[in-house]
């Protein structure tokens, strides 16, 4: 999906943030998604972040933070300034901290942070209730992708 509105700020914006700052906010969220994973596949998950830093030329992780400090709801951006374009990842509210407006704060962040780019995308399922979210936002759909998995012998 495109981003093809008004790049409004947040007031206050979410931050910028580590890996390390993420950490235990994204174990504790993928615990709740996968409750019978073992633990050493929770920390790989939550630890295979640091990977995204390769990701463009400059990647910015953003952050909304409770009254306790604790990190509630997280964006990844990636800038390419070489060829105008900015992609938006990973927009996510802990499952605690969800219809308070933090999902629209690290977006419109992550959308300031975009402003000027010639092309703003992100990836979303178009059957999942997230799509009709960013739609409401400004993005637009402009194309599919397909994945196939192999789940079996003989399947």
């Amino acid at each position: 999906m495109t981003h093809s509105g008004a790049h409004t700020a947040a007031v206050p914006p979410a931050e910028t943030v580590s890996v390390a700052d993420l950490r235990t906010a994204v174990a504790r969220q993928l615990r709740i998604w996968m409750p019978r994973a073992e633990d050493a596949v929770i920390h790989q998950l939550a630890d295979r972040r640091t990977a995204r830093l390769r990701g463009a030329d400059q990647v910015h992780f953003l952050a909304v933070r409770d009254e306790n400090g604790t990190v509630c709801a997280w964006a990844d951006t990636y800038l390419d300034a070489a060829h105008g374009i900015a992609q938006i990842e990973d927009v996510v509210t802990a499952d605690s901290h969800v219809r308070r407006g933090h999902a629209d704060t690290v977006l419109a962040t992550a959308l300031q942070r975009a402003s000027g780019y010639g092309l703003v995308f992100l990836l979303a399922d178009p059957d999942d209730w997230p799509s009709g979210w960013y739609a409401r936002r400004g993005f637009t759909p402009i194309g599919r992708s397909h994945v196939f998995t192999r789940t079996a012998a003989g399947s």
